[in-house]
């Protein structure tokens, strides 16, 4: 009986290697990271008749290091290599600094558009109408199921740095001040990672 028994913690000891090493668990993390601000100037204008490229401004920060900070609190964290999709979940535009009759308003239309260091094909939110009301804030909208999952890395595991904005628009009445605004986009990201799960021995003998 004796010998039936180390036969059989034997057997299990066997299946753990076969099969317990061999079983893995996905982790995942959807999550949402919001892109260094960029602060543009607007400079008066008087042109109302054609869409303007009114100004452009790039921003540098790490977004592998982002991820790691938002979710350092899973167990190991996730890193951009575990980015399964990214998309714009918002894009924000302030205006803190005008003048006096200039806001959001003298716009009938506006649109940010965005490329990075590894991937230079823009990507444009927009505002495609704009009422004729004081405004100083707003979402600019996009495609929201786009993966731009290539913005952020690319084949060769090479990471983004740096981003480049285009403020564009058209005027409804002129610019009569300076414009100072701040652009910031929300990414919505979704990461994955699998993980061998090792199990310890006693959980495969039975015990009596």
């Amino acid at each position: 009986m004796k010998k039936q028994t180390t036969l059989t913690k034997v057997f299990y000891a066997a299946l753990l290697i076969f099969a317990g090493a061999c079983s893995t668990k996905i982790d995942f993390r959807n999550d949402i990271i919001r892109t260094a601000t960029l602060t543009v100037i607007l400079a008066p204008n008087s042109d109302t008749t054609t869409e303007l490229k009114l100004a452009t401004g790039s921003v540098t920060y790490d977004v592998d290091s982002l991820i790691q900070h938002s979710t350092h609190t899973n167990p190991g964290g996730f890193d951009i290599n575990q980015l399964v999709t990214a998309k714009i979940n918002a894009c924000f535009v302030n205006i803190v600094q005008h003048g006096l009759t200039d806001d959001l308003s003298n716009f009938q239309s506006c649109s940010i558009s965005c490329y990075t260091d590894i991937e230079p094909t823009p990507k444009i939110a927009s505002l495609p109408f704009i009422s004729d009301a004081i405004a100083y804030q707003s979402v600019f909208t996009t495609s929201p199921s786009e993966n731009l999952k290539n913005y952020l890395i690319n084949t060769n595991g090479s990471h983004v740095k740096t981003f480049h904005y285009t403020f564009s628009g058209k005027l409804r009445r002129p610019l009569e001040d300076t414009l100072r605004c701040d652009i910031k986009i929300d990414l919505k990201l979704h990461l994955e990672k699998t993980e061998v799960v090792h199990s310890k021995a006693s959980d495969y003998i039975p015990h009596k």
